[in-house]
């Protein structure tokens, strides 16, 4: 079977388990909190921002650009799961997302922001050619924001092996964590220059961040969860969160070429 059919398919079984599980109370709190930091000086001088969202999910980079972004928001996102879009639907019948494949997108429209949220491990042999698209979609000003998990440690490579093929959430067969150097190699080759990036991708992460894989952990008040993230915000610019982070936030823009 093809990769991205059997991704497909293996997403369109697990929607509903997405649905309930990750969009409880500590994840929207973890959530505000990770993008608050990751757009701190972050601005795009316009007065209104056309934003993209491929492998949407339920949508989350629509209400990511409308909380930390003044300017009016036009949103347009997209996903090869039709359940996870029938989901997205139900929490916004207006919100302009459809089924589509990122490997087999094209569009001759520009955009200023195109957020890939946890995306590009679902489809790791694409990944290069779809970083490039969205590279020759973005207006010269433009921004890309990238969110995936990631390691950068020969143990985290093989723990996060370990949970791919024992967890039904992942896919062994068709997705794979990148490293971090084999992720910024990928945006060097695709054109793009990194201009912030962060490893949030500790305690607090680990603990509420995907509740469907450690669902043991997702416990605690809201104040633990801002008490825990205080702490990992302390470690995530540094050389103990680039080592030992397993998600890294990165905010790009294209290469400006050379006259």
């Amino acid at each position: 079977m093809d990769k991205r059919k059997r991704q497909k398919d293996h997403f369109n079984k697990i929607a509903e388990t997405y649905f309930k599980t990750r969009r409880g109370k500590r994840q929207r709190l973890l959530h505000a909190l990770l993008y608050k930091e990751l757009f701190h000086r972050v601005s795009l001088n316009k007065e209104k921002i056309r934003v993209l969202e491929p492998m949407c999910g339920f949508g989350e980079g629509k209400e990511i650009a409308e909380r930390f972004f003044k300017q009016k928001i036009e949103y347009e996102g997209f996903d090869y799961s039709e359940e996870i879009v029938g989901c997205a639907k139900k929490l916004d019948p207006q919100v302009k997302i459809y089924v589509q494949d990122v490997t087999t997108y094209q569009s001759k429209e520009k955009w200023d922001m195109i957020l890939i949220i946890g995306g590009l491990h679902h489809v790791p042999d694409y990944a290069g050619g779809v970083l490039e698209n969205c590279c020759s979609m973005l207006e010269d000003d433009g921004i890309l924001v990238n969110v995936e998990p990631t390691y950068n440690n020969f143990i985290y490579k093989i723990a996060c092996e370990y949970i791919y093929k024992k967890n039904s959430v992942f896919d062994e067969d068709t997705e794979r964590r990148f490293s971090l150097r084999e992720l910024n190699e990928l945006y060097k080759r695709s054109g793009l220059k990194i201009t912030r990036q962060l490893y949030p991708g500790l305690l607090a992460y680990l603990f509420w961040y995907n509740p469907d894989v450690f669902p043991g952990l997702n416990k605690g008040k809201l104040s633990t969860v801002k008490k825990v993230f205080a702490i990992d915000k302390k470690l995530m610019y540094g050389i103990v969160g680039r080592k030992c982070s397993v998600a890294t936030f990165t905010v790009l823009k294209k290469e400006q070429k050379r006259e």
